[in-house]
């Protein structure tokens, strides 16, 4: 859903904006989905059953009374990981120490902080393109503060 969804988006024209946004609504909403689960299980299968993130669509696809209820127990136990710009960068690098760990044997922290330059990097030129504060922005406030004689409290408690 959402990834295709994605792809489609990036063809979007200020000429078939409105086109394409109908076409997510449609292909999102309950009946279409329920649809395309249930027809898939009749051209494929059952290993064909497809786990919609659409609660009520996934209440009309063909699921045993164990299986909607183990779906569904794990909906209600998500719990999502905030986005921020360049958030997608910590995932792909820790996933690049994971296989370093486990195809190389390397170290796990020497491997992790082997990518921690280029993690932080990354981040810092995404908050920049956002118009966001980075760390270097606030050093240098701290400076200038520092410079004017203004003294910065520590906030935290002992």
């Amino acid at each position: 859903g959402a990834v295709s969804t994605m792809l489609l988006m990036r063809s979007v024209t200020e000429k078939n904006a409105l086109a394409a946004w109908t076409f997510m609504q449609w292909w999102m909403s309950a009946d279409v989905q329920t649809s395309y689960g249930n027809e898939m299980i009749a051209l494929l299968g059952p290993s064909a059953k497809q786990p919609t993130a659409n609660m009520e669509a996934l209440a009309g696809m063909s699921w045993s009374k164990d299986e909607y209820d183990n779906l569904f127990a794990q909906f209600n136990a998500v719990e999502c990981t905030p986005e921020y710009p360049g958030s997608y960068i910590v995932s792909r690098y820790t996933s690049f120490a994971f296989l370093n760990v486990y195809n190389n044997g390397d170290l796990p922290i020497e491997s992790m902080q082997s990518y921690i330059t280029d993690i932080n990097n990354e981040l810092t030129r995404k908050r920049a393109e956002f118009d966001l504060p980075t760390t270097d922005l606030i050093k240098d406030m701290e400076k200038y503060l520092e410079d004017e004689g203004i003294k910065l409290e520590n906030t935290k408690e002992d």
